[in-house]
């Protein structure tokens, strides 16, 4: 290349840059503006600011549900749908499924739904699954149920397989189960076929079953057949008759004591009737007391002795008042008697205080011996001083030492 055409595109070159350059810084600038005023826009500010908000979790947009359409059933009714649905095929298999599903009292209502569907059409075959299949408690529920379903359908039926039964406690259930359906329909038909039972744990239990009833319909009639059960040997019958009643009547209750007691002088009717009425109403127990007179044969040690037993069992505070009032004499013993044996566990130092104003020897040796070992249990220290300061015969006070120390 010539010089001279060299040195003129150089010259030329150099041109292009002296105004090419301002021309692009300046192009440069202008888009720089123009981005700036976009983004100070309206949109574009909105967006800037829904940005600085803290970010909260939205629920996905899901498509509305026709009404027709509810929600999802709750665990206990999506069970008992499908026990229902598997009953109406086959009942045995609805059972045997539910025993396999692990889902408690849902399972178990299931169950005892389908009970009482297949009881209805076949009690007899339920029964007979439910004594060869269900377990725990299930089986004592569900025979429970199933048997009170029969048992208002036909319960001569229901008795006569309740024979056939193993004798075990689902028998007990089985005939408790029956006895208190019948008894409400038929207490004496039901009184009749318990008589026909051995004596044993299952007469017991339907025997308890239908007085439970019974005593609330017809308390004179119901105690009349529990007092022939006495003559057989036992007097429980009559005992739960006359507690059951102490609850609802106690004024027909003491009437049938004082009645029975004739009869039955060495059953002990008479705590049955006090137990209960001081765990019903102590207060009323202990004032129903202090108002007999003292020639009273129900006023005695064995009434005085229970009150306060039964009574410390709940208000151990109020029953000590109560005791702090009587005179001294045998009713009074026997009440500090019950008294210490229900305290002796949760407050051996107070129990052998007590035990210590009995009058009668023999009763308050036996009661600080216990009661005195009970307190050295648990404080050595405690039980030792009293020992060393309390009032007694130097002989008791040496035999009590020995046995602490032992």
């Amino acid at each position: 290349m010539p010089p001279s055409l060299h040195a003129w595109l150089n010259a030329t070159l150099l041109i292009a840059l002296c105004f090419g350059l301002p021309y692009g810084l300046h192009l440069e600038r202008h888009m720089r503006e123009n981005r700036a005023a976009q983004s100070s826009s309206p949109a574009v500010e909105n967006a800037k600011e829904t940005s600085a908000l803290p970010e909260v979790a939205s629920e996905p947009e899901t498509p509305e549900r026709p009404d027709s359409v509810a929600l999802p059933p709750s665990l206990t009714e999506t069970l008992l749908e499908e026990a229902r649905r598997r009953a109406t095929l086959d009942p045995a298999e609805a059972m045997a499924w539910l025993q396999e599903q692990d889902f408690g009292a849902p399972r178990l209502q299931a169950m005892l739904e389908v009970v009482a569907l297949w009881a209805a059409e076949d009690a007899e075959s339920t029964l007979l699954w439910l004594e060869s299949n269900a377990r725990g408690l299930a089986r004592s529920e569900t025979l429970k149920n199933g048997v009170a379903l029969w048992s208002e359908q036909d319960p001569l039926a229901a008795a006569t397989w309740i024979e056939g039964m193993a004798s075990d406690g689902s028998k007990d259930i089985a005939a408790a189960a029956l006895a208190k359906t019948w008894g409400a329909q038929d207490s004496p038909a039901a009184a009749q076929w318990i008589e026909s039972i051995p004596i044993g744990p299952t007469r017991d239990a339907a025997t308890q079953a239908l007085l439970e009833s019974w005593t609330v319909g017809d308390p004179y009639v119901a105690a009349d057949w529990a007092a022939a059960q006495t003559l057989l040997g036992s007097s429980a019958p009559l005992e739960f008759c006359l507690a059951k009643l102490s609850e609802t009547d106690p004024t027909s209750a003491e009437t049938l004591v004082r009645s029975y007691l004739k009869t039955f002088p060495q059953a002990p009717l008479l705590e049955a009737y006090v137990e209960s009425l001081a765990r019903t109403d102590p207060n009323l127990a202990a004032e129903w007391y202090d108002n007999l007179p003292d020639d009273d044969p129900l006023k005695n040690s064995t009434a005085s002795e229970v009150l306060l037993r039964e009574w410390a069992h709940n208000d151990s505070v109020e029953a000590s008042v109560w005791l702090s009032e009587q005179a001294p004499g045998p009713q009074r013993d026997a009440a500090i008697n019950g008294f210490v044996q229900s305290i002796q566990a949760h407050a051996p130092e107070a129990a052998t205080t007590w035990s210590n104003a009995i009058n009668e020897p023999d009763v308050r040796i036996r009661n600080l011996a216990e009661s005195l070992e009970l307190w050295n249990a648990s404080d050595p220290t405690a039980a030792t001083a009293w020992l060393e300061e309390a009032d007694l015969e130097p002989d008791l006070r040496r035999e009590l030492s020995l046995l602490i120390q032992n």
